[in-house]
This record gives structure tokens, sequence and C-alpha cells, in this order.
């Protein structure tokens, strides 16, 4: 049987630092080799992508692209 290991953080005021927190969080599991997926339920907006250098994935041109 597989194990999962949950980190939540929450709180209802806003700018306290779950999401700086919360990629604080997966950098340190992915760097111990912990497979790491990162769920951000903000429906307004996130901030995880000023903690986090993402980037357009390469597309190949064909049709209609």
């Amino acid at each position: 049987m597989r194990s999962v290991t949950l980190h939540v953080f929450a709180s209802v005021k806003g700018g306290v630092g779950k999401s700086t927190l919360a990629v604080q969080c997966a950098r340190l599991c992915a760097a111990a080799g912990r497979p790491t997926v990162l769920f951000d339920f903000y429906f307004t907006g996130t901030s995880l992508a000023d903690g986090l250098p993402l980037r357009a994935p390469a597309v190949e041109g064909g049709e209609g692209v």
C-alpha cells in the first residue's frame, strides 16, 4: 500500500504567507527526493508563480498552432 502525506496551509486572512510556505515546503520535499505535487485552491488568483520558475513548454509548430 502506498502512503500519501498531505501538508495543508490554510487561513481566512490573506497576506499571511500561505503560498510562500507551500512553495518552500514543496521545494524541500522535492529536494529530499519525494514525489511532489503542489495544488493552489486560491480561485481569484495565485501567487505560486511568484515563488516558482514557471515557463511555458516548447510547442511544435503545425496546423492550427
